[in-house]
């Protein structure tokens, strides 16, 4: 029987077992006990008292020494060594001093002489319940004291700071964890002979600091920051916190010490990024700006060149100072931003310094790319702008440059388309004016005039023509944005090539991708754009006896859609890849020279871009790439 079960059976009715061989006697002490409120069990011999004790458990033993079987100490003892908690109240007939003597030696709580008075044997059974119970109670407590020492040992000695017990009046130390002496490089032994002051390295600031813990009430303190010395001559920095405690009426004081040394280093490496961003931030020729909840809440100084200092402004007094033309743009962009639909936005927009709209002279052309971040903890908008007013300049003077060298080449080619047919004007006109000088004219002069006349006409229609064609290329029409499917404006044009190609001997490839990103597109303009690349590419493979092969492809990436037109003829020579954009260019006899460079212009329009490559076969490959996302002004 445990402890715990014996404390639990105390709080009920007390069962007392009695082991007597006389039978009247033993009948006697069970009325006895019964009617005075306890539960007795009785055996009339050792052997039966002991099945008794180990099946009934009972709170009391109340024992005949003389028994005939067992003596009653081999019961007692017995008793002393499984339940060192159970009470025996020995009874004897044949007493004597050293019979009592060793049977309380033995074990027993009390010695009875036969005869006895009853209440004095109820007054000493109540005696030995209230004692024992008493007794199993302090051990239950000693043990729960115990336990909670271990416990506090063991968060004691695994505890990850160094722990000293620490003498207020000496500063010795009494008592140190494992983590003190990882710390300190001594063994805990060594320690135990050591001052707190041997330890530190600013000894005067630690002696006073720990003085102060004597006077007041006992206390915790936070000592912060002190240095120690290490057994190897190094030194630690700490972090300190102490309280006070009393202990055999002596105060003690318990110190917790951690390493800080990590996180002094952490703190002064985030210290100098901090300060090393701060100095690529405060001076980058990029200007710099946070937004938070619709406010400019920082600006670096190339920032405010362009805004100014910041004087309470908020995000939308800035879109004041945009360009008109440009509001809404960079206000969707803004939205967009604000509400999550995307992390970070790209724009180019025409900005006023002075805030004056429409004062030319302060308009700047900036860039700007905003992505989303968290600044204090908070929602916030990192803005990095760049002027490009001068790059803008010299895109425009470039694009002036180019359309003068295109102009040149035009008038060029048309000088060159014209020259021709004049040329044989001129011609027919000489020989037209030698016939007229004649007296007379027979039916073959007449005849000869006839044919000149016709040259003329044939030269004059030729003139005429090259006319038309610069009139028809000099009068684009706007392309009609719609949200589109491309390949559907692919598939028509493969339609309409498709008998000619065939009759040609001509292998068309189609390879479109499935679920292209719709995009805005003019669809009979792109059909144009199309058709036009697979006859150039058809004219290209005229010649070729074998592996006739024209690829139209498409497919989209970064935010693009892709469309090729590839063709297995003899290329295009590198050297005048730079020209077959130009007007009236043209390698073929009978060639106009203006259909690439339509081409080229309807998909600028589209702000989209024309390159010529080599195809796998080693042909000629026209790669189109248009935006998937709607641009407001073509490039």
């Amino acid at each position: 029987m445990g402890v715990s079960h014996f404390v639990e059976n105390m709080s009920a009715k007390p069962k007392i077992l009695i082991v007597e061989d006389d039978s009247d006697l033993r009948k006697f002490l069970v009325h006895l006990l019964n009617h005075s409120g306890y539960d007795a069990i009785s055996a009339e011999n050792g052997i039966k008292a002991l099945n008794e004790i180990d099946r009934n458990a009972p709170d009391l033993v109340l024992l005949d020494i003389n028994l005939p079987d067992i003596h009653g100490h081999q019961i007692i003892e017995s008793i002393a060594s499984k339940n060192s908690h159970l009470p025996v109240v020995a009874i004897t007939g044949d007493a004597s001093v050293e019979s009592a003597v060793e049977t309380i030696k033995r074990g027993a709580y009390y010695y009875f002489e036969k005869p006895f008075q009853p209440a004095k044997l109820l007054k000493t059974i109540e005696n030995a319940l209230d004692f024992r119970k008493l007794e199993v109670q302090g051990k239950k407590a000693v043990r729960k004291l115990d336990e909670s020492e271990e416990k506090y040992r063991q968060l004691f000695e695994h505890e990850s700071d160094a722990i000293l017990v620490i003498d207020v009046e000496t500063l010795s130390l009494e008592d140190v964890n494992k983590a003190a002496s990882d710390l300190f490089g001594y063994s805990k032994r060594e320690l135990m002979g050591f001052s707190i002051l041997d330890l530190s390295a600013e000894k005067d600031k630690t002696k006073k600091n720990f003085r102060r813990l004597l006077h007041g009430k006992p206390s915790k303190k936070h000592i912060a920051l002190r240095y120690f010395t290490r057994k190897d001559g190094s030194i630690v920095p700490c972090d300190i916190s102490a309280g006070t405690f009393i202990s055999d009426g002596h105060r003690k004081v318990i110190a917790t010490i951690r390493d800080i040394s990590v996180r002094l280093k952490t703190e002064r490496d985030l210290r100098e990024s901090e300060e090393r961003f701060r100095n690529l931030v405060e001076n980058s020729l990029v200007g710099i700006a946070i937004i938070q909840n619709n406010r400019i809440v920082y600006q670096n100084p190339d920032q405010e060149k362009m805004y100014g200092p910041i004087t309470d402004k908020t995000i939308f007094q800035i879109f004041k100072s945009v360009h008109p033309d440009d509001v809404d743009k960079v206000t969707r962009a803004y939205e967009d931003i604000v509400s999550g639909n995307v992390e970070t936005r790209e724009e180019d927009f025409r900005f006023y310094i002075s805030g004056r709209v429409g004062n030319k002279s302060d308009m700047r052309w900036v860039q700007f790319r905003a992505t989303t971040f968290k600044y204090h903890g908070r929602d916030a908008i990192l803005v990095n702008v760049v002027d490009i007013t001068e790059a803008k300049q010299l895109e425009h003077q470039l694009m002036i440059k180019n359309k003068m060298l295109s102009l040149g080449r035009v008038a060029a080619g048309i000088a060159h388309e014209i020259r021709n047919p004049l040329t044989g004007i001129n011609s027919y006109l000489f020989t037209l004016d030698d016939l007229c000088n004649s007296e007379s004219f027979e039916a073959e002069d007449i005849e000869m005039m006839r044919q000149i006349v016709d040259q003329i006409q044939i030269a004059s229609n030729k003139i005429e023509s090259v006319i038309k064609r610069v009139m028809d290329f000099s009068k684009p029409g706007a392309p009609k944005m719609v949200l589109t499917d491309i390949n559907e404006s692919l598939d028509e044009a493969i339609k309409l090539s498709a008998v000619t190609l065939r009759k040609n001997g001509i292998k068309l490839e189609k390879s479109l991708a499935q679920k292209l990103p719709q995009c805005y597109a003019d669809t009979h303009l792109i059909e144009q754009v199309i058709l036009n690349l697979i006859t150039n590419a058809a004219k290209a493979t005229e010649n070729m006896t074998e592996n006739k092969v024209i690829e139209v492809r498409s497919f989209s990436k970064n935010n693009t859609v892709f469309i090729a037109v590839s063709d297995s003829g003899p290329g295009v020579p590198l050297k005048i890849r730079d020209r077959i954009f130009d007007p009236f260019f043209t390698t073929k006899e009978d060639g106009q020279g203006i259909g690439l460079n339509i081409v080229q212009r309807i998909v600028a329009d589209h702000n989209g871009s024309l390159i010529v490559d080599t195809s796998r076969w080693g042909g000629a490959e026209f790669r189109i790439e248009l935006p998937i996302e709607r641009r407001m002004n073509p490039r």
